[in-house]
């Protein structure tokens, strides 16, 4: 959990980024949780992974974050996105 009433920043990888699209579905994922002030995910086509970066004020639950990505792998057939925690 990251707690403060300061910006924070949580980074963190996603598996099965193969194409922008996947990229963006992401994004728009976790820009829809509360406290998100901020979201960049950089896509590593090589390696079908993404880094992504959100800016928090306030809390947000790991958990939070998961669910959010596993509702987004849900809208596509194709593609299973999972976090991996650096």
């Amino acid at each position: 959990m990251v707690n403060g009433s300061d910006y924070k920043e949580i980074r963190f990888s996603v598996t099965d980024i193969t194409c922008f699209n996947c990229a963006l579905r992401v994004k728009r994922a976790l820009a829809t949780l509360r406290n998100v002030e901020g979201v960049e995910v950089i896509p590593d086509f090589e390696r079908n992974m993404a880094t992504a970066i959100i800016k928090v004020k306030g809390s947000l639950e790991r958990r939070e974050i998961e669910e959010v990505i596993e509702e987004a792998s849900m809208e596509t057939p194709h593609h299973e996105y999972k976090v991996i925690w650096d």
